[in-house]
């Protein structure tokens, strides 16, 4: 069982987080999808990107902390709302996010500029602004949207464990007033992170951009989750223990998704239906079809394929 060390209390640490924003602009557009493969012609393919292993882990701990947010808190030793005005945080469960690509690929943009312009600060290329930049990935915004952004910075000696460095990065931020109420964030259906180790300001370093949005376009709600062996039976996803190649398909509508490299994968689901939503895994490393259940809740849901070796 791998354990990740508690957030890094080194000087050189930082995290800033921008605060929510929100906007009723007018343009709408549909979010691009991959055409179905041969062997399910009556459906469309959705696909949620290419998230590296550790961007996964950090999205397994974000949307551990959205299901359980108390417990989070009580994990760092922390009260929910500290350094909050009162409720601000409820402690009411959060849908989970799913990776989206484009705010990936603005996620990403962000960080690589960071390190290479060694500046810690959400005012980015060309005086850029976080929402600038996801628009300029191609997010669609549109009817009642929504966007933040955090960005956090860790300071390390010799090579960086990057397993370790992303669980200590995302420690920080919960631990940070304003970046937790932006990783709670009821209103957030997608997500993008752009996490990278490099040289910054002459030590190594491992900085990252954190895209929350809901864009009001694109078919919702979602199914997400990560399919994954769990090699070291923690019954937590880690890093090199995603299953690529998995095709999954919730029943009742016309979507599939097929697994990333890192296991994870996000796939739209018919909320006009009530009760369970089931899940079909199948293909690629598994050997014959497996089926998850879930209650639909008209919002995002989670649904993870734990195997053992």
């Amino acid at each position: 069982m791998r354990t990740y060390p508690p957030p890094n209390k080194d000087p050189m640490k930082a995290t800033v987080p921008v605060l929510l924003l929100v906007f009723l602009p007018a343009a709408f557009s549909s979010l691009v999808s991959a055409p179905p493969g041969k062997a399910s012609p009556a459906r469309m393919r959705y696909d949620h990107g290419d998230p590296t292993p550790c961007e996964q882990l950090m999205l397994e701990m974000i949307n551990r902390a959205r299901a359980d947010p108390t417990a989070e808190a009580a994990r760092l030793g922390i009260q929910l709302n500290k350094g909050l005005e009162a409720g601000a945080i409820s402690s009411s469960p959060k849908p989970p996010l799913a990776f989206h690509p484009k705010l990936t690929a603005a996620a990403r943009g962000h960080t690589r500029w960071m390190l290479s312009a060694g500046r810690f600060s959400h005012t980015g290329a060309e005086g850029s602004d976080p929402r600038k930049r996801v628009a300029a990935a191609g997010y669609e915004f549109s009817q009642s949207w929504s966007q933040a952004e955090n960005i956090g910075f860790g300071g390390t000696v010799g090579t960086p464990d990057l397993p370790t460095e992303t669980a200590a990065r995302h420690d920080a931020l919960f631990q940070s007033p304003e970046h937790r109420k932006n990783i709670c964030g009821p209103d957030f259906r997608e997500i993008g992170l752009g996490l990278m180790a490099g040289r910054f300001k002459g030590g190594n370093a491992v900085l990252v951009t954190q895209n929350f949005a809901k864009g009001g376009t694109g078919p919702s709600p979602l199914v997400t989750g990560v399919v994954f062996e769990d090699r070291d039976g923690d019954g937590f996803y880690d890093p090199g223990e995603g299953m690529a190649g998995v095709t999954v398909v919730p029943e009742g509508g016309n979507w599939e998704a097929v697994t990333s490299a890192s296991g994870g994968y996000a796939v739209p689901y018919d909320s006009t239906a009530a009760g369970t939503l089931t899940v079909t895994f199948q293909s690629g490393p598994l050997r014959g079809a497996v089926q998850r259940s879930v209650t639909r809740t008209g919002g995002n849901v989670k649904v993870d394929l734990l195997r053992k070796p």
